[in-house]
């Protein structure tokens, strides 16, 4: 697991990914068959049943894909004012100050090895239907400077809001820097998604709404 289809030094989700990054699949795949068939040793990139890439160190290898230990963050109670009649475009950075249909947490950084999940008590008076974006992102320096971790949209009507909804967030593996943040950005969808033209009204976020960050998992680095 890890990028794929990008060029090297080509910027994806604000990333540029080194060329340790980058995997002769086609090579790879005839050294597995080669293996499968018993006419040549097990690849040494595949190591261990998972192989996976941590942003930071390179490719690593573990015997299940690791979930380290979760940190866990409160949200506080807000109100998110929806209209579709104000859909942006998808942001190229982020930005705290944002209309009344976002809400924005920010705590300090620490490695990462997981899957990231968010537990939301939503209710709404006069929206029986909407829809949200939970987006996580990474501070560096300022507002300006961010990487997309991982992003989840969320359509209500598929969901029992009589009860907390969890949302699983993809997988990141990642180091992160002296002075990096974490943001939890929960808002309207922009317009890379479908727009719910009948969304218009308040949603409340309520009491026991959380969001949970893993830390490092454990694993062995090796090099192809």
């Amino acid at each position: 697991m890890g990028p794929r289809r990008h060029p090297y030094g080509c910027p994806f989700g604000g990333l540029e990914f080194a060329a340790d990054s980058v995997i002769d699949l086609p090579a790879l795949h005839a050294d597995w068959y080669d293996w499968v068939l018993g006419l040549a040793p097990r690849p040494g990139f595949l190591a261990d049943r998972v192989v996976y890439f941590h942003i930071g160190q390179g490719w690593r290898h573990a015997p299940s894909l690791p979930q380290g230990p979760p940190v866990r963050l409160d949200l506080p109670e807000t109100t998110l004012s929806l209209d579709p009649a104000r859909v942006d475009d998808e942001p190229t950075g982020f930005r705290e100050n944002l209309p009344d249909d976002a809400f924005v947490l920010i705590a300090p950084a620490h490695d990462v090895s997981g899957r990231a999940s968010v537990v939301l008590t939503l209710s709404s008076e006069n929206l029986p239907d909407f829809d949200l974006l939970v987006q996580l992102y990474l501070l560096h320096d300022g507002l300006d400077d961010a990487t997309l971790l991982a992003e989840t949209p969320f359509r209500a009507r598929h969901h029992d809001l009589t009860r907390p909804v969890e949302l699983i967030l993809p997988f990141i593996s990642r180091t992160t820097g002296p002075g990096d943040r974490f943001a939890l950005r929960v808002r309207a969808p922009h317009r890379r998604y479908e727009t719910n033209r009948a969304a218009r009204g308040e949603v409340r976020l309520g009491p026991e709404s959380s969001v949970s960050i893993p830390g490092r998992g454990q694993a062995r680095y090796r090099g192809r």
